[in-house]
């Protein structure tokens, strides 16, 4: 199945209550630093693959001009570097770039949860040096049970219709490079598991059937997948930052503002431009429902010992 690049695109999206997608914008959000670091990796990564897969049917596209040519590529596209490591006849090498799809989102998922699971491990440290009791067991910080150790160390209970996506995602991870692909009884296990509402999620975000992952025993990749690999994480450190702002006290928010407007400040410490500079930044980046104060930051500044002069 071919999907379309800019409905695919689109599906890069969180979830409503309804089950709907809908794009945020990062309204509701606060942007620190480390989240502000995880969301320009994902959407650098994602942007990537998305490039990828155009440059792919793009390149397809092309080739049609030469359907039935008994010429091989580096013969008729000498100027294009490496292309002698793609030595076919064009309706060969048309069909491998249409065939991308699949290849391109077996890396993809690796590569979104990555990024996403330093981000969890980050927002755990976050809990516990606010003073949170987090878990230190064996394991309790790997990919299966991180979820676990955030939100029991915050007391709140996980996103019943995202965390489960993301085990499918991870167990479809785990046997793509573990397995070389095989359906293993965790992927099995993981897909048996969801809820009709959260199969239907699933179906919506990868525009297929719960089951059409899986193939002849072996993981069937599509575009559908790469999508939803994006959509899910996305939604999640969503949430992971939406208790992140619930459990961290607003003292701790405000010193997280100092400390990150003063690493790129360019005005000088105890100035009205530093100041006003402060204030600006924390209202752009820490709303998130925080609307810190100006005596919040102040004290905040004196704390950290960024701001030193008298007066205010």
């Amino acid at each position: 199945m071919t999907v379309p690049l800019v409905a695919a695109s689109r599906r890069v999206a969180s979830f409503l209550p309804s089950g709907r997608i809908r794009d945020t914008g990062g309204v509701s959000e606060i942007n620190f630093a480390r989240y502000r670091a995880y969301v320009d990796a994902r959407v650098e990564a994602n942007n990537a693959m998305i490039a990828l897969l155009a440059g792919s049917r793009l390149a397809a596209h092309n080739l049609q001009l030469h359907n039935g040519s008994p010429h091989q590529l580096p013969g008729l596209f000498p100027a294009v570097k490496d292309i002698d490591r793609f030595n076919l006849l064009p309706d060969r090498a048309s069909q491998l770039l249409l065939d991308a799809d699949a290849h391109l989102a077996a890396v993809a998922i690796p590569y979104a949860l990555a990024v996403y699971e330093a981000f969890v491990k980050d927002a755990i440290t976050m809990l516990e040096d606010a003073g949170y009791a987090v878990s230190h067991a064996r394991g309790a910080l790997n990919a299966g049970r991180m979820h676990t150790t955030f939100f029991d160390a915050a007391g709140v209970a996980e996103p019943a219709d995202v965390i489960p996506l993301f085990h499918v995602l991870r167990c479809l991870r785990n046997a793509q490079i573990h397995h070389a692909g095989q359906v293993t009884q965790e992927v099995t296990e993981a897909l048996d598991s969801l809820t009709q509402l959260q199969r239907e999620r699933w179906e919506q975000l990868t525009m297929l059937p719960l089951d059409s992952v899986i193939k002849d025993r072996k993981l069937h990749f599509t575009i559908g997948h790469l999508i939803a690999a994006f959509a899910v994480t996305k939604e999640a450190a969503r949430r992971i930052n939406e208790v992140l702002r619930q459990k961290l006290s607003r003292e701790t928010w405000a010193k997280f503002a100092v400390a990150d407007f003063a690493e790129s400040a360019e005005h000088p410490r105890n100035s009205r431009q530093w100041k006003k500079g402060l204030l600006g930044f924390a209202r752009f980046h820490y709303l998130g429902g925080l609307n810190l104060s100006s005596a919040e930051l102040e004290l905040a500044a004196r704390a950290s010992g960024f701001w030193t002069a008298t007066s205010w």
